[in-house]
C-alpha cells in the first residue's frame, strides 16, 4: 500500500503536465503518420527530463522511444505505451491525445518509485488509425525485449484494468475436410468438424480462449 500511496503522489503532482499535453495534443490535431508536432512535444517532455530518446523510432518518422527508468537488477523490463494520432473530420473525437497523456502520466509517476524494481521505457504509437504503428513495432520484434506493455485508454464511466488476454498465444486454425458421396465411397470422406472437435477436446481450455 505504501508504494500505491507513493504513486498516488507522483502522478498528483505530475499531472499538470499531462492536461497541458493533452490540451496542446487536442486544439492542434494531426492525422495518422503525421504527428509531427505532438511527437515533438513529447520528445521534448522527455528530454526536458533527461530521458534519452530515440527518435524515427522503427522508422517511424512520428514514433520515439524513450528510456524512463533503468535500475540495477531488474525484475521486469516494461513498456508504456502512447498514441496521439486524431481522425478525418472529427479530431481526437476517440480520445488519443488524452490517452497518451495519461501515459506519459504514468510513466511519470513510476519513474520516481524508489523500490520499483522495473526497466521502464515510453514509447510513442503513432499511425494507430490508419496503419497501426503498434503493428509495425510487432513486426519488427521491438516488444520480444519487453515482459510487460501496457497502454490506457480512456472511457466514458469507469476505470477498469483489462488484463484478459496477458500471456495468451492465440492461433487461428483452418480445418479442411474432404467430401465424398455418403452411399457410394464415405470412407474417402473427413469430416473437418471432427478434428476441430478433437483439437478442442485435446488442448481445452487454450482452444476454446481461442474460437
Amino acid at each position: 500500500m505504501e508504494a500505491v500511496a507513493e504513486l498516488k503522489e507522483r502522478i498528483d503532482e505530475h499531472a499538470q503536465t499531462a492536461f497541458a499535453l493533452n490540451y496542446q495534443i487536442a486544439g492542434d490535431p494531426e492525422l495518422s503518420g503525421e504527428e509531427y508536432r505532438a511527437c515533438a512535444a513529447y520528445v521534448k517532455i522527455c528530454r526536458d527530463r533527461g530521458w534519452p530518446v530515440e527518435e524515427n523510432f522503427t522508422n517511424q518518422p512520428t514514433a520515439f522511444r524513450a528510456r524512463v527508468r533503468r535500475v540495477k537488477a531488474p525484475v521486469i523490463k516494461a513498456a508504456v505505451l502512447a498514441e496521439y494520432d486524431a481522425l478525418p473530420d472529427v479530431g481526437h473525437g476517440c480520445g488519443h491525445s488524452a490517452n497518451g497523456a495519461m501515459s506519459l502520466l504514468a510513466a511519470l509517476g513510476l519513474s520516481e518509485l524508489k523500490d520499483l524494481p522495473v526497466d521502464i521505457d515510453l514509447i510513442g504509437t503513432p499511425d494507430e488509425e490508419l496503419r497501426g504503428g503498434k503493428a509495425m513495432m510487432c513486426k519488427q520484434g521491438v516488444f520480444k525485449e519487453y515482459d510487460l506493455a501496457l497502454m490506457i485508454h480512456i472511457s466514458p464511466d469507469k476505470t477498469e484494468p483489462n488484463e484478459h488476454f496477458l500471456a495468451l498465444s492465440c492461433y487461428r486454425i483452418i480445418f479442411h475436410g474432404q467430401a465424398a458421396h455418403g452411399a457410394y465411397d464415405p470412407w474417402h470422406g473427413r469430416n473437418a468438424l471432427n478434428a476441430a472437435n478433437a483439437c478442442h477436446t485435446r488442448y481445452g481450455y487454450a482452444a476454446s480462449a481461442c474460437a
